[in-house]
Parts: C-alpha cells; sequence; structure tokens
C-alpha cells in the first residue's frame, strides 16, 4: 500500500511516499524534459548551448540541459519546445528535436525524465521569458561552448551527459548529420 508520509508547502513541488519500507519522492507533474540545444557555427563547428544555475542542494552553479516540469497537460515535444523558448529564447519547430529517450532521475524517485537535443542552427533567439508565478531564479546564464571540451570534463549533469552520448552513439558521424 502506498502511503503520503510529507509534502511541500504552500505549493506541493515536492512529496515524499512510503510503499511498504521504502520511501520515493514525486515531483510536481511527477515527470520532466531534458533539452540540449546545439548549433553549427559559421566555420563548421558544433557548439553546445549550456544553462547554468547555482543548485542549492550542492551550494554551488552547475551547468547541464535546459529542462521543465511536466506539469502542464502537454506531451514531453510539447513541454520541450515550450521549455526551450522559456529557458533559452530559441524558437524552433518539432522536426528539429531529437528525441533521445527517457531515464530514471535516480533510485529515490518516480521521476521519468524524456531528453531531447534541439538543432537551433538558425533558429531564431526572441528572448527568454517567464510564466506568470514563476521565480526570476529560473533566467539563469547560458552560455554556448564547444562540445568536444565540455563533454568529458566538468558537467555533472545526467540529463546533459545521457542525451549527448545518446547521440553520439546513435549517430556515429555525429552532429554533422543535424
Amino acid at each position: 500500500m502506498i502511503e503520503e508520509i510529507w509534502k511541500s508547502e504552500p505549493k506541493p513541488w515536492l512529496t515524499v511516499f512510503k510503499n511498504e519500507n521504502y520511501y520515493y519522492s514525486q515531483r510536481l507533474g511527477k515527470d520532466s524534459v531534458g533539452i540540449v540545444p546545439v548549433r553549427r557555427t559559421e566555420d563548421g563547428r558544433f557548439e553546445i548551448l549550456l544553462h547554468q544555475e547555482f543548485n542549492p542542494a550542492h551550494n554551488k552553479v552547475l551547468e547541464g540541459a535546459f529542462g521543465g516540469s511536466m506539469d502542464k497537460d502537454k506531451s514531453p515535444l510539447e513541454i520541450a519546445l515550450l521549455e526551450l523558448r522559456q529557458e533559452s529564447g530559441y524558437v524552433i519547430d518539432e522536426t528539429k528535436l531529437y528525441n533521445m529517450g527517457r531515464m530514471f532521475s535516480s533510485t529515490q524517485s518516480n521521476e521519468i525524465i524524456h531528453l531531447y537535443i534541439a538543432n537551433v542552427t538558425g533558429a531564431k533567439n526572441v528572448g527568454r521569458n517567464l510564466e506568470d508565478g514563476e521565480d526570476p531564479w529560473d533566467l539563469q546564464k547560458n552560455n554556448w561552448t564547444e562540445w568536444e571540451h565540455r563533454i568529458l570534463s566538468d558537467i555533472e549533469d545526467p540529463r546533459f551527459v545521457t542525451a549527448i552520448t545518446r547521440f553520439v552513439f546513435q549517430n556515429p558521424s555525429g552532429f554533422s548529420t543535424l
């Protein structure tokens, strides 16, 4: 029998459940998306856009994928396009969004993360924005960088690492397939 143990207040962003002797957490909206924007530069190099935000749990700025909770009545693809627009400012159509599958966020959560690579080469950047009620904390710094130099170094976001790794293994020619 599943029992609700605790819920954050005033907004229920996080709930803790007990299933027999096992405890796990559930986010508002339960599942989420992770998006890694990629572009080809004029000289033919490929760059990735990293989302930088302060993570209070680790007391440091973390770099990685863009993303958001599936707390709206929309598909993972629709949420990915919406979050890409809100957090990076890039507007693309769904043909430029590559599905990289799903992953569990951890063994202590029932969250499933839907992963995407977004080809924003030539896309219009209309500026980032917040929805009503969102925290300005959500508009953090974004940074374009060459992906080869960063993928094997200091990026600790499992959404980012999994999406990029899956893309490279599924496309032996790398980003030149974009």
